[in-house]
C-alpha cells in the first residue's frame, strides 16, 4: 500500500467519523432517560456515535502527521491534548451512554436523579470540553505557523474550537446527565457539530492537495 493510499485512507476516515458523530447527536432522542432509553432511536444514535468516535479519533493522527515536521512542539501538543480528552468526549462518554445507561433506567433510581446525573458528570465535561478546545486552539496556531494547510483552515479550527468551548459550558446545566433539554440540544449538540467540522476539514484538505498533487 502506498503512502498516499495511506493519507486517503486517514483523511476520509477523519471525514465519515466526523460525519457519523454529528449524525448521532443530532438523531439522539430528547427527553428524560427513561424516555430516551425506551425510545427507538436511543441505540442507533448511542452506537453510531461511539462508532463515529472510535473512526474519528483513530484518524486524528493524520492530521498532525501531515504536518509533523512543519508544526513544531505546539502542533505535538495540540495534538496530544485534542487525542487524550477527545477520547473521553467521543468515546468514553458514549460507551457510558450505550452500556451504563440502559441498566441504570431499570434500576429503582428516581427520574430526577438520573436525568441530571452524578455532580462529576459536569465537572468531567468542563475539564474535557475546556481542555479539548484549548488544544484545538494550540493545534489550528500550529497549523497556520506550519503552512501545510490552508490559513483558512488554522484559524477555522481556532473559531470552531473555541466556539465548542463556549457553546459546552453553556449546556453544562443540564448536560450531567443523560436528560435532553431543548437547551441542552441547541447549545450541546452544535458545541460537538462545530468542532466535527474542525476536525473533518482536516481529511478534506488532505484529500484535496493528494489530487492535487496526483494531477
Amino acid at each position: 500500500m502506498t503512502k498516499s493510499s495511506l493519507w486517503r485512507i486517514g483523511a476520509w476516515s477523519l471525514i465519515v467519523g466526523a460525519l457519523l458523530v454529528t449524525f448521532a447527536n443530532l438523531l439522539a432522542p430528547q427527553g428524560g432517560a427513561r424516555e430516551a432509553v425506551a425510545s427507538g432511536g436511543y441505540y442507533p444514535s448511542a452506537f453510531i456515535n461511539l462508532l463515529g468516535g472510535l473512526i474519528l479519533m483513530s484518524a486524528w493522527p493524520v492530521a498532525y502527521l501531515y504536518q509533523r515536521a512543519e508544526s513544531g512542539r505546539a502542533g505535538f501538543v495540540g495534538f496530544v491534548m485534542v487525542a487524550v480528552f477527545g477520547m473521553a468526549l467521543t468515546v468514553g462518554f458514549p460507551t457510558i451512554l450505550l452500556l451504563i445507561y440502559p441498566w441504570l433506567s431499570h434500576l429503582s433510581i428516581t427520574s430526577h436523579t438520573l436525568n441530571t446525573g452524578p455532580n462529576i458528570f459536569n465537572f468531567f465535561f468542563a475539564i474535557s470540553s475546556g481542555l479539548v478546545s484549548v488544544g484545538g486552539i494550540i493545534f489550528g496556531i500550529a497549523t497556520m505557523r506550519a503552512k501545510v494547510f490552508s490559513r483558512q483552515l488554522g484559524m477555522g479550527f481556532i473559531v470552531l474550537s473555541f466556539a465548542s468551548s463556549i457553546l459546552g459550558f453553556l449546556s453544562l446545566p443540564g448536560g450531567g446527565g443523560i436528560h435532553m433539554s431543548w437547551w441542552w440540544a441547541t447549545t450541546g449538540t452544535f458545541g460537538v457539530i462545530a468542532y466535527m467540522i474542525g476536525m473533518g476539514w482536516y481529511g478534506v484538505e488532505i484529500i484535496l492537495k493528494l489530487r492535487s498533487t496526483a494531477d
